[in-house]
């Protein structure tokens, strides 16, 4: 489990792969949100240090960021990225200092340091690859319904 940095919700996972955010900022502690998104037991969670994103880690090897205060809006849970990094369970995660980015262990013995803002992944990601992003990759890797334009 773990506080955000106000200290107003607290993120706990289960066995199940499933985290549940609770208010504590109020006398009556009050569940606002449970989300399924791992297949696996969850292994790690940690809130960024703005508090705007959640990420967790599991033993299905994957690492899914949460979009917080749009989850609480709309009742469910908001995953915004999903990173595979490792061979792997990821054992453990946690944001830099200033949340721009994620680092993570695995069971497979790395290490893995990523990017948590999309215009920036993007970025990085246009700067390595020799062609632009189909359709279909930018669907399934940056989960948006089309490609950034180039400027």
């Amino acid at each position: 489990m773990t506080f955000s940095p106000d200290g107003r919700l607290l993120a706990v996972s289960s066995d199940g792969g499933t985290i549940q955010l609770w208010d504590v900022s109020t006398d009556l502690v009050q569940s606002l949100l449970t989300i399924a998104g791992h297949r696996k037991q969850i292994t790690d969670l940690a809130f960024s240090p703005d508090g705007d994103q959640l990420a967790t880690s599991s033993l299905d090897g994957t690492v899914v960021l949460w979009d917080i205060a749009q989850s609480i809006d709309q009742g469910a849970g908001q995953a915004w990225l999903t990173l595979a990094p490792h061979n792997g369970a990821v054992l453990d995660l946690d944001y830099s200092p200033d949340g721009r980015s994620l680092a993570t262990s695995g069971e497979d013995g790395t290490v893995q340091v990523t990017l948590t803002n999309l215009e920036e992944m993007v970025a990085l990601a246009q700067e390595r690859l020799t062609r632009g992003f189909t359709e279909a990759e930018c669907r399934q890797y940056l989960h948006l319904d089309s490609c950034p334009t180039e400027e």
